[in-house]
């Protein structure tokens, strides 16, 4: 029999364990690296889409 955590036993688990209730507090390093790689990505999306045209908005891209 698999054993299944509830949400509610699962937002316990993670308060007593980090000490906090914020989802960031409560990923793994794997994790939080993931949602900023994701979050730049979305980042260069918008930026390459609101280029103005005519620019090549690789060139203007800071990383």
């Amino acid at each position: 029999m698999i054993s299944r955590l509830s949400a509610l036993d699962y937002w316990i688990k993670n308060h007593q364990e980090t000490g906090s209730f914020a989802t960031k507090d409560n990923r793994s390093e794997e994790e939080n690296e993931l949602a900023q790689l994701r979050k730049e990505n979305q980042r260069l999306r918008w930026k390459m889409i609101f280029a103005p045209k005519g620019i090549n908005a690789t060139k203007h891209i800071k990383c």
